[in-house]
């Protein structure tokens, strides 16, 4: 991913979710979504009984996990190596 802008990086969201074998079992029994944001740009997927499906979440929903971060956070945070401290979403928090 290392030469893709961040639109590039959120759209392969749902199929990175599909692929990942962690996700999956995570989300075996949820049923919600996840949205990332960035500024004006977002991305979300929608996950009915840990099955990804097509649509949309908006923040706020039943369900819905909503994580919002500069787009420069994000860029590092989804490197195929992040920095330090960007391999985990709570040190983020803590940087704010």
């Amino acid at each position: 991913m290392g030469g893709m802008n961040l639109a590039e990086r959120f759209g392969r969201l749902a199929a990175l979710c599909r692929a990942d074998a962690e996700f999956r079992l995570a989300a075996r029994y949820w049923s919600g979504g996840l949205r990332l944001e960035a500024g004006a740009l977002s991305v979300s997927v929608v996950v009915e009984n840990g099955a990804i499906v097509e649509g949309e979440v908006r923040a706020g929903g039943d369900g819905v996990l909503c994580l919002s971060a500069s787009e420069p956070a994000w860029l590092a945070l989804t490197r195929q190596k992040p920095p330090r401290f960007y391999n985990d979403f709570a040190n983020l928090a803590v940087m704010g």
